[in-house]
């Protein structure tokens, strides 16, 4: 694993990050992002459980504001910053 992307999930397991990244559409987006477990929502079965990413550039985290998950493609990941 990329040593960014290991940094990158650390702080998402622990909290939020927010992140900037290019979207497909060559707008920039922002976002407030988390893998921390008390910030996912319950599991209902196990088909809601988000499987991993296959590629090793694309990273699912849950969008906290929009409240779903969302895949981010590392390769377009401008900056990020943990959130206090």
């Amino acid at each position: 694993m990329l040593p960014q992307k290991q940094l990158l999930i650390e702080a998402l397991e622990c909290g939020v990050v927010d992140l900037v990244f290019t979207k497909a559409d060559q707008t920039v987006r922002r976002m407030c992002a988390t893998l921390q477990p008390s910030l996912l929502p319950p599991r209902q079965t196990t088909d809601d459980a988000q499987p991993p990413a296959k590629e090793h550039n694309l990273l699912k985290v849950w969008d906290v504001e929009a409240g779903g998950w969302r895949s981010l493609r590392l390769d377009r990941l401008q900056s990020w910053e943990t959130k206090r």
